[in-house]
């Protein structure tokens, strides 16, 4: 009694009835295929059959044919990244059930169809088991995803690298799903073409992947439609500047750089409105009267991209006029001395060092000033036309600056 069949490398027991004879009980036609010993345990060897015969003690034997079959195979990948899958084939008829299994699920997990997922790095021995009762199995070696680490936003035309974990796959081990926003190199630079977003994919020698979303930010917008200056009395006052971006869409808070040609000037513009903005610019230390004249160096949007050319309309001037010489109109202090109608009396005002000086009546019979020999003339000869009491001004200006 027993079975009849047995796999390629596995044993079966048979028993016989009675006493088995003391030399040789079991013995087999074809140890080429099956070979059996003294205590009728029978191990296959090679597929095909043999005849097994059991003697008794009183030299009667019986005979049973033992089928052996030959191990199935297993077909296809050995490895496969952490969420991905691989397809298994084994030869001949699947067993009716459960005929792949695993031992580690939370490696791998297997299906009834031998399409294998991976869990989680390591390895797992996937089982097969065909009609037969006949079983292969294989080693399964789950790897981990690769990681990329970098930044994930680059400006229209500049450059940034990522790297990935582990080592590259030897052929296009970086790949851009949108070449249009973004590109990418073998050695992961990524390049900005236009304002968008783009997966860029790192493929390990493994052929294990990861993605990294990049987002390409634009350029500011050529700067402006106007960029005007004013005229300042300094030190008061620091020159106010107006600018008019092109349009609405640039990003804000956004950083405006200028030049006098010598120093540079960084104003932040935090408005989200495109009207003109009134920048106040600190101007360098200025000793003298002058135009200068401002240029914008580079405009860098809230998005840190920086336009550094294509201004538009980018320059300004700015006058600035110090502020003049203190007028006194009388040196000798007080008041002129009377005189009589016909008569002169010479003036005596300080001589500016800045600016312009000018005489006038603010209060008198007769405001005109042509009874002053010389209106801008510090020692003007004044000569009243009408009796009475006149109030003269002596004023310095420098420009709008007095």
């Amino acid at each position: 009694t027993g079975l009849t069949s047995v796999c390629v490398g596995s044993t079966i027991s048979l028993s016989g009835s009675g006493i088995p004879a003391s030399s040789d009980p079991w013995t087999s036609d074809a140890s080429g295929f099956a070979t059996i010993d003294n205590s009728g345990v029978v191990t296959g060897v090679s597929s095909g059959t043999a005849n097994i015969t059991y003697t008794d003690d009183n030299g009667c034997s019986v005979s049973t044919t033992i089928t052996v079959n030959a191990l199935p195979t297993i077909t296809g990948l050995t490895s496969v990244c952490v969420g991905s899958t691989i397809s298994l084939s084994g030869s001949g008829t699947a067993a009716s059930s459960d005929p792949w299994t695993t031992d580690a699920p939370g490696v791998a997990s297997v299906d009834n169809s031998g399409v294998v997922t991976g869990v989680s790095s390591g390895t797992a021995n996937i089982t097969y088991t065909d009609d037969n009762g006949c079983s292969a199995s294989t080693v399964i070696t789950v790897n981990a995803l690769p990681t990329i680490t970098g930044l994930t936003s680059v400006c229209v035309g500049s450059t940034i690298p990522l790297s990935g974990s582990g080592t590259a796959a030897s052929s296009d081990p970086w790949t851009s799903d949108a070449t249009g926003v973004a590109s990418v190199d073998n050695n992961g630079v990524v390049t900005g073409v236009i304002s968008g977003t783009a997966n860029i994919t790192y493929l390990d020698d493994n052929g294990c992947s990861a993605t990294h979303q990049v987002t390409v930010n634009s350029l500011p917008n050529d700067a402006s439609n106007g960029f005007t200056g004013n005229t300042i009395c300094y030190p008061d006052n620091n020159p106010t500047i107006n600018f008019d971006p092109i349009d609405a869409s640039f990003i804000t808070p956004y950083t405006l750089i200028i030049s006098d040609g010598t120093n540079n000037y960084t104003i932040n513009i935090t408005s989200s409105s495109s009207t003109v903005y009134t920048i106040t610019a600190p101007l360098a230390p200025l000793t003298n009267d002058g135009v200068h004249a401002l240029s914008i160096v580079s405009i860098t949007n809230g998005n840190g991209c920086v336009r550094n050319s294509g201004f538009g309309d980018g320059t300004a001037s700015v006058t600035t006029r110090l502020h003049p010489t203190t007028a006194d109109a009388n040196t000798g202090g007080g008041a002129y001395p009377a005189m009589c109608l016909g008569g002169t009396t010479t003036l005596s005002a300080n001589t500016p060092t800045i600016g312009t000086g000018t005489w006038s009546i603010t209060s008198g019979p007769d405001n005109s000033t042509s009874q002053f020999s010389n209106v801008n003339a510090p020692n003007a000869i004044f000569t009243p036309s009408a009796s009475g009491t006149f109030s003269l001004r002596w004023r310095i200006t420098n420009g709008p600056c007095a």
